[in-house]
């Protein structure tokens, strides 16, 4: 397909996105001293590995867009001074693996860490322990995983999930040139202006992750072609093995996927499994908006639309503001910002369900959409409510006059039971009638000890508002209108 981007707005456009020299310089001398360190204590504490290595976009693929701030240094582990452990059922192998990867953080990783002066050092999780810190100004992840090949990988899968991201990069190095790097820097840097980007992505819980969008580029050709990919990504999967939806479903392990990705290190594996289904809509709402000022070559909005990373907070219409709510938490103890971000988001889930329905079934609050913002170690949770005040009572509907058992039970712990349209019927009271104070309660309940709900109202909040009423409810095709407003 042929490029639809002008080359004069492709090239304004990378010279705001590409790292400059000395950023790039400085990602490589301090990935160098953090080898140094580790590999110095292993020779002390005689520690054995295959490899200490920068992966990543900052690693030896240089996928990254200007001003990127995180380093992944993968250690390489041999499967030999292991193999004992490995060949355990896979529960018994996962517990023991994680004892001896905490030990590593420990006694290697950490102290290492402590020897350059790292800041904001911190042993975290994800299906084992890793370490992270802040060096130089960089978020840095030290990470082990299984030294395999990338026969044992296509053909047993494998041992940890981090193993495959060694044979990432070499896939990814062995299939771009300088033109396809430099479509994946600007596919990147649109899906962060979109806030469509990785686990810090502003719409969703999860977003489209650099690997994905890299192998977008690698088979897309062009710029444009990946815009057009990501839009028809829900009826035409990206699979090496060129499998179609519909059999792609039928296999177990992909069974509640919705898009797909798959890792052509490892068919088994659908690097898209955890996009989430609000973010992916709502990329592709941005993604047709920026073709379209491509084809209408319209400079100055394309150039923002991909550069542009931040989130506009410019006033919203007045009618709105009955209906949109936020709360802002502070974290009071130091846990990674995926673990409070998982639990806030199952906090959001429970008020979409909890405000726009009763118990019952019957509406509540109506149409409602929860989301999390989240910077640093202050998160926020919002909402939009159809109706942000509703009466006192509802009607709530009992069983059918038909089954006279059942209806004998209902009058009983009912009285004023009345019959309707075949049906029997109480009018019961409510105990919240204002949508707020009902979500607030909620969030009393349920957040947790590490999260302290804040009296103050930041930046956070009104980015959360930007992110709900131009984001969200287009990505949802939930439109309110003055009209409806109940106050």
């Amino acid at each position: 397909m042929k490029e639809l981007l002008p080359e004069g707005i492709r090239i304004q456009v990378l010279e705001k996105i590409t790292p400059t020299a000395e950023e790039i310089r400085r990602q490589k001398e301090t990935i160098q001293l953090i080898k140094t360190a580790l590999s110095e204590l292993a020779d002390e504490k005689g520690y054995r590995y295959s490899f200490i290595e920068a992966e990543g976009s900052t690693g030896q693929k240089q996928t990254q867009i200007r001003g990127a701030a995180d380093l992944d240094i993968f250690i390489g582990l041999r499967q030999e001074d292991y193999r004992d452990i490995i060949k355990r059922a896979d529960d018994e192998r996962d517990k023991r693996l994680s004892r001896e990867i905490e030990n590593l953080v420990e006694d290697w990783f950490r102290p290492a860490a402590n020897s350059l002066d790292a800041k904001k050092v911190q042993k975290t999780y994800a299906q084992h322990p890793y370490l992270s810190f802040i060096l130089d100004n960089m978020e840095v992840d030290l990470v082990a995983c299984f030294a395999i090949t990338a026969e044992e990988l296509a053909k047993n899968g494998p041992i940890t999930a981090v193993d495959r991201t060694y044979h990432h990069t070499k896939y990814i190095l062995n299939h771009i040139d300088e033109v396809i790097r430099e479509n994946i820097r600007m596919l990147k840097a649109f899906t962060k202006a979109s806030q469509a980007y990785g686990d810090t992505c502003a719409v969703g819980r999860m977003g489209f992750t650099g690997y994905v969008l890299e192998n977008i580029c690698v088979i897309s050709g062009t710029f444009s072609n990946a815009l057009q990919i990501i839009c028809n990504l829900a009826d035409e999967p990206i699979d090496p093995l060129e499998r179609g939806l519909e059999e792609l479903k039928k296999i177990p392990r992909f069974r509640d996927d919705r898009y797909f990705v798959i890792d052509p290190t490892d068919t088994s594996r659908n690097a898209a499994s955890s996009l989430s289904s609000r973010t992916y809509k709502w990329m592709v709402i941005s993604s047709k908006n920026l073709l379209d000022n491509i084809r209408n070559k319209k400079q100055d909005t394309i150039v923002e639309k991909i550069t542009e990373m931040g989130i506009p907070i410019s006033p919203l219409p007045d009618w709105l503001g009955p209906h949109i709510f936020i709360f802002e938490l502070e974290s009071i103890e130091k846990k990674h910002y995926t673990i409070v971000r998982d639990k806030l988001y199952s906090i959001a889930e429970l008020m979409e369900r909890w405000v726009a329905k009763e118990r019952t079934g019957e509406e509540r609050f109506g149409k409602v959409l929860a989301e999390v913002h989240f910077k640093r170690n202050r998160y926020a949770i919002g909402c939009v409510v159809e109706k942000p005040h509703i009466n006192e009572t509802f009607e709530r509907r009992g069983p059918p006059t038909r089954i006279e058992s059942a209806c004998e039970s209902f009058k009983r712990a009912n009285p004023k039971a009345y019959e309707r349209e075949g049906y029997l019927w109480v009018s019961q009271q409510r105990k919240y009638t204002d949508a707020k104070t009902f979500a607030e309660r909620i969030l009393q309940k349920k957040v947790s000890d590490e999260l302290k709900i804040s009296d103050e109202h930041t930046r956070l909040s009104a980015e959360l508002k930007t992110v709900l009423y131009r984001y969200v409810m287009p990505a949802e095709d939930v439109t309110l209108e003055p009209k409806k407003r109940l106050d």
